[in-house]
C-alpha cells in the first residue's frame, strides 16, 4: 500500500515538473509555424509589389531592378512555400493587395521602409529557430540578408533618380536614411484615425481582403 502511495506521488511530482518546464521552455515550433505562414504572406506580398512598382518606373535600370529583386524574393516564397508543405502545415491564403503610391519617388521611399522593418521582424524567427530547426533558421538568415541587400540598391535608386531631394545632416553633410523619413511622413495616426488603405496588424481589413493583418515583416502600404 505504501509503496503503491509513494509510486503515485512521486507520478504528480514528475506530471507538475513537466508542466513547470514546458511552462518555462515553450515549445517554438507552433511559434515558428505561425512566423514562416506571416513570412510567406509579407513575401509574397513583396514580390507583387516589386512588379507593380517596376511599371511606374520612369528609367529602365530601375524597372529591371525592381523586377530582379521580386525574382529574388520569389525564390523565397518557394521555400516558404515548400517548408510550410513539409512540416505538414497549410498554406495561407489571405493576401494585402499592392498599393499604388502617388510617384515613382514615393513607391521607392515606401519600398526602403518597408524592406528595413522586414529585415528588423525577421531577426527574432531566425534567433528562435537557431536551436529548434537550424535549417529554417538558415532559410529566415538568407532573406533577412536578401532584405537587406535590397534596401541598399533601394536607397541608391533613390540618390540616382534625385540625389537633391534627400535631406542632409546639417553636422555631418551626410544623406539621412530615406526609411526614417518615409516613417516621419506616414507615422502611424491616433487611435480611432487609422489611415486608408493600411492593413493593420491583427485587424481585418475588408476594403483589401485583408482578414489576417500584416505580418510581423511590417509591410505596411497606402493609397
Amino acid at each position: 500500500m505504501e509503496t503503491f502511495l509513494m509510486n503515485g506521488l512521486l507520478s504528480v511530482l514528475h506530471i507538475g515538473w513537466r508542466q513547470c518546464c514546458d511552462a518555462l521552455h515553450p515549445d517554438p515550433h507552433p511559434t515558428l509555424i505561425e512566423a514562416l505562414r506571416d513570412t510567406y504572406l509579407a513575401t509574397a506580398h513583396t514580390v507583387t509589389q516589386f512588379i507593380q512598382d517596376a511599371e511606374r518606373m520612369e528609367y529602365s535600370q530601375f524597372r529591371a531592378q525592381l523586377l530582379r529583386m521580386a525574382a529574388e524574393d520569389q525564390g523565397h516564397v518557394t521555400w516558404l512555400h515548400d517548408t510550410l508543405l513539409a512540416r505538414g502545415e497549410a498554406l495561407p491564403t489571405c493576401t494585402c493587395p499592392p498599393t499604388v503610391a502617388p510617384t515613382s519617388w514615393a513607391a521607392l521611399v515606401r519600398e526602403v521602409a518597408a524592406e528595413r522593418r522586414a529585415y528588423e521582424a525577421l531577426l527574432e524567427p531566425m534567433q528562435l529557430a537557431e536551436q529548434a530547426d537550424p535549417e529554417m533558421a538558415e532559410g529566415f538568415r538568407r532573406l533577412r540578408a536578401a532584405k537587406q541587400q535590397h534596401r541598399e540598391v533601394l536607397l541608391d535608386m533613390l540618390v540616382k533618380s534625385d540625389p537633391y531631394a534627400l535631406p542632409r545632416s546639417p553636422a555631418a553633410g551626410s544623406l539621412l536614411d530615406a526609411s526614417a523619413i518615409f516613417d516621419r511622413a506616414y507615422a502611424p495616426s491616433p487611435p480611432g484615425s487609422a489611415r486608408k488603405g493600411t492593413c493593420a496588424r491583427g485587424k481585418s481589413n475588408r476594403t483589401h481582403g485583408c482578414h489576417r493583418g500584416s505580418s510581423p515583416m511590417g509591410r505596411e502600404s497606402y493609397v
